[in-house]
């Protein structure tokens, strides 16, 4: 076998690597879960931050303009 031959046979060989599928599932799997991660940061900053402001209403004795919304 020459050289070229043994490169064109590894290359058909990894063209259908049976793994390139299951890594490109794994990815999805991993990119979909750091969407949910991401979400749930954000869920959790914005309470975090509703409760803080609302805290910082209490503590500093805030009084709002008629018609203004709570948090």
């Amino acid at each position: 076998m020459t050289y070229r031959e043994a490169v064109n046979h590894w290359d058909a060989v990894f063209d259908h690597d049976p793994t390139s599928a299951k890594s490109q599932t794994s990815m999805k799997r991993h990119r979909q879960r750091g969407k949910v991660v991401d979400e749930l940061d954000k869920t959790v900053n914005d309470d975090v931050m509703t409760g803080l402001a609302a805290a910082l209403e209490v503590k500093f004795k805030v009084e709002k303009a008629s018609g203004e919304a709570d948090i």
